[in-house]
This record gives C-alpha cells, sequence and structure tokens, in this order.
C-alpha cells in the first residue's frame, strides 16, 4: 500500500492538500489509495451529468436567443394587435415620458438584450460542456459556467442551477488534473 496521499487535492472536494495529508482539512475526507479510485470514478460521473444538463441548457438558450433576435419586430406586432393592450401600455409609458415610438424602441432593445443574453449564456454553457466532457481545460470550463450562470441572473432558479453546476464543475477539479499528474511515457517504456 502506498503512502496516504497520492494526489496534491482532495478526491472529495477538490480542495488542495498539504504534502503527505491523511485527511483532507476542508471536507475531512480520509484520503487513502484505496478510495482514490472509486472517488475518481464518482467525479467522472457527476462531470457528465455536468456536461448533459449544461449541453441541455446550451440548446435550447442558443435557439432562445435565436429566436428573440430574429423575431423582435415580431413580438412588438403582435403586441400591437391587441389594441387594448397596446393602448394601455402606450398610456403607462407615456406617463413615464416617452412617446410611441420610443416605447417601441424600448421594447425592441429589451428584446435583443434578452436574445443576446441567451445567446451569450448558451454558448458560455457549450464550452462548460465540452470541457466537462473532455476532462480538459478547466479554467476554461469554469469560466464558461460562471458566463452562463451571470447571464441568468434574471431567473432565480436559472442562478441556482448554475451555481449548483459551478459547485458540482469545481469539486471535479482532480479529474482534470489526473493527465498533468500522471508520469510522461516516451517511446512506449515505463518511466524508471
Amino acid at each position: 500500500m502506498s503512502k496516504a496521499n497520492d494526489f496534491n487535492y482532495c478526491p472529495n472536494c477538490g480542495a488542495e492538500l498539504p504534502f503527505d495529508s491523511k485527511f483532507c482539512p476542508d471536507c475531512g475526507n480520509v484520503l487513502t489509495s484505496d478510495n482514490t479510485q472509486a472517488v475518481t470514478d464518482q467525479m467522472r460521473s457527476r462531470l457528465k451529468i455536468v456536461g448533459i444538463f449544461s449541453l441541455i441548457f446550451a440548446v435550447f438558450a442558443i435557439i432562445s436567443g435565436i429566436s428573440l433576435l430574429a423575431s423582435a419586430d415580431a413580438i412588438i406586432t403582435a403586441m400591437q394587435s391587441d389594441a387594448d393592450t397596446w393602448a394601455q401600455i402606450i398610456k403607462s409609458m407615456a406617463d413615464a415620458g416617452y412617446t410611441e415610438a420610443q416605447t417601441i424602441d424600448l421594447f425592441k432593445s429589451m428584446f435583443v438584450i434578452s436574445g443576446a443574453m441567451a445567446l451569450i449564456a448558451g454558448i458560455s454553457a457549450g464550452v462548460g460542456a465540452v470541457c466537462s466532457f473532455i476532462a480538459k481545460y478547466w479554467i476554461l470550463g469554469l469560466i464558461g459556467l460562471i458566463v452562463a450562470t451571470v447571464m441568468m441572473l434574471t431567473s432565480i432558479i436559472g442562478l441556482i442551477i448554475g451555481i449548483i453546476f459551478i459547485y458540482l464543475y469545481v469539486t471535479c477539479k482532480p479529474v482534470f488534473l489526473e493527465d498533468k499528474a500522471a508520469p510522461k511515457v516516451e517511446g512506449g517504456t515505463e518511466p524508471q
């Protein structure tokens, strides 16, 4: 059996460990070589779940963003088709000092900004998903998930889900570090 700490990061929470630790100072996880592979497999599964849900969100957000960007004028036209409701909107906006043209421009800007935010969130979540699937470029994936979450600030549920995915992603950091920790093998021979 090898020494207690064969890794630099806790396989449970991802915290950096002091050399030759027997337990994680952050989460209290006991560090043994026996539980390392099981915990790493668990982290890989968790990372795959983050990737799958991030990809689903990315596709939904990109489609929503493109739809909003492409149909801002059509949405305003549809709003104007209900004459009573549109008259109430125009009256409310006039009370706030806006003309009808300014109101239309304001609504159009809101739809375009919302579409752009959804598109950015989708692309960013897609980056996080790809990094999760290939278990490389940890910081790029983290930035992608953070940007996607920030773009969801208008939705409490989206924000909470984003924070959960960021947490799950961060706790899987040791999976990303495995390739860096493995010794380089050149010419097909084992390192001595």
